[in-house]
């Protein structure tokens, strides 16, 4: 039974993590954790929040918590989180793509996400608003010396499912990558021996190389793409006045073009974007206006 001692203080719960003695005795590392940061029991839901280790920045336990509102009673169920089925997932689908990813406000505590490879996550500040992450992105291995994409940091609200985004990453001059981003949730996990973790679901955060994740293996092996990046084009528009004298009525400029075309057997993707597009009315210098098309802010 929990009460409030004071009510002028903000009602928040914090949880501090102790390991069986047993466990103490082997690896003291793994037994001296933090107190969590405070979450309130006003609404129920399922959280799965970090207790960090009070000796590295980059150890954590995940405690899942399970608000619950049984007959006017609010319960607060706390255990281990099961990492096979966490709360949250990240899941790196890229082949090319590394990720770092930190919550605001916390920006050394940072989880490092190889290609390939998925992790449980868990919220280190439960109160903040939006439960939001932010993402950064190394091309390559974390394993083989990656180069860190600073001009790139994108924020996600982990709690948002369905959510589709795409990412351009820079590698070099007129050249970069495209990352998918989409959150969902997994269904959930039933089990007539272990009926405490029926209907649990798993909130995903996955990042893929290509927009239909469907597809599989040999498909992606047999992909023909054709990619095209061109920094400036400008081209000019001539008009024939007479038959021996032509004249300029309009300036074309582009910058910052991307073109892609990836076919399979099943599958068909086509990618434009351009940075800036320009069209300049050159037809008389004293016009008004001598831009016909201009981007805006």
């Amino acid at each position: 039974i929990l009460f409030w001692p004071n009510s002028v203080f903000s009602q928040l719960i914090s949880i501090k993590v102790y390991d069986q003695k047993e466990k103490f005795e082997e690896d003291k590392h793994e037994s001296n954790w933090d107190w969590t940061q405070g979450f309130s029991v006003k609404d129920v839901g399922v959280l799965s929040i970090q207790a960090r280790s009070c000796k590295s920045s980059h150890r954590y336990k995940l405690i899942r918590v399970d608000k619950r509102l049984i007959e006017n009673t609010i319960f607060v169920i706390v255990e281990e989180e099961d990492l096979q089925q966490p709360t949250y997932m990240i899941e790196n689908c890229s082949k090319y793509v590394s990720l770092m990813v930190h919550q605001p406000g916390f920006p050394k505590t940072v989880d490092y996400i190889d290609v390939m490879e998925k992790i449980p996550f868990g919220i280190i500040n439960p109160e903040e608003g939006s439960h939001s992450i932010i993402c950064q992105f190394c091309i390559g291995s974390l394993k083989s010396n990656p180069k860190m994409v600073d001009e790139v940091e994108f924020r996600i609200n982990i709690e948002e499912m369905d959510k589709n985004e795409l990412i351009k990453i820079p590698t070099g001059f007129c050249q970069g990558r495209i990352l998918y981003m989409r959150t969902y949730t997994d269904g959930s996990v039933s089990s007539q021996k272990n009926t405490e973790k029926s209907g649990r679901i798993t909130k995903y955060i996955k990042f893929t190389d290509t927009f239909d994740e469907d597809l599989d293996e040999d498909e992606t092996v047999k992909a023909h793409t054709l990619e095209i990046n061109v920094k400036e084009l400008g081209f000019s528009l001539i008009s024939q006045v007479s038959k021996f004298d032509r004249k300029e009525i309009a300036y074309i400029y582009m910058k910052d073009i991307e073109f892609e075309i990836m076919e399979t057997e099943k599958h068909k993707k086509f990618l434009f974007s351009m940075n800036s597009f320009q069209i300049d009315n050159q037809i008389n210098y004293n016009i008004l206006f001598p831009v016909i098309l201009k981007p805006t802010k």
